[in-house]
């Protein structure tokens, strides 16, 4: 069994900031003595463990965690266990969003911006490549090319909104970036 919260928020609740604030996590999590001890509860936030723990008493495997944790530009948190027997469970998380700023993981955004460009420009030059073969009459057998040259115009229709779709969150982060740098009370 797993339990969270954070402030009085539950699992899939969203809590709105409108300055950087302390909010108060509560997790718990217990289960059969017999097959589950010992347990190693995490909570995480953007996908990173903030704290843990691990039970230590096999007669009762049950383990919490209580701390503080800034709301800052907000995130999202969740709880996640992990028994001796090999039992996981994961909550949904708990959203903190700061009023004006988006709830996402800022500092990997232009990496995962560049990725994402990188994984269009690959498509591109499969659909190139597919449709310099068909032209050349090349193809042969090679029904995954052949389809590829079919469809290429409308999966290049899809990159190209795909591409648009990523300078939109480009700007919202360039907007972003100047209220986070002027802090509203955000420590950096």
């Amino acid at each position: 069994m797993l339990d969270l919260r954070v402030d009085d928020a539950f699992p899939g609740d969203e809590i709105r900031v409108a300055e950087d604030r302390p909010l108060r996590v509560r997790a718990r999590a217990w289960g059969d003595p017999q097959r589950m001890a010992p347990l190693t509860l995490e909570i995480v936030r953007h996908g990173t463990v903030l704290h843990s723990a691990v039970s230590s008493d096999p007669a009762d495997p049950g383990v919490r965690l209580d701390f503080t944790v800034e709301a800052g530009e907000g995130f999202w948190i969740a709880a996640r266990v992990r028994a001796a027997d090999g039992t996981s469970a994961h909550t949904t998380p708990v959203y903190v969003v700061r009023e004006g700023l988006r709830f996402w993981k800022f500092e990997g955004l232009d990496a995962l911006l560049a990725r994402r460009r990188d994984s269009l420009a690959q498509i591109e030059q499969l659909i190139a490549e597919a449709r310099r073969l068909e032209a050349e009459d090349r193809l042969g057998n090679d029904r995954y090319r052949q389809m590829l040259a079919r469809q290429g115009p409308a999966l290049l229709e899809r990159v190209t909104q795909a591409r648009r779709l990523y300078e939109e969150l480009e700007q919202t982060a360039d907007d972003e970036r100047g209220r986070r740098r002027r802090g509203n009370g955000v420590k950096h």
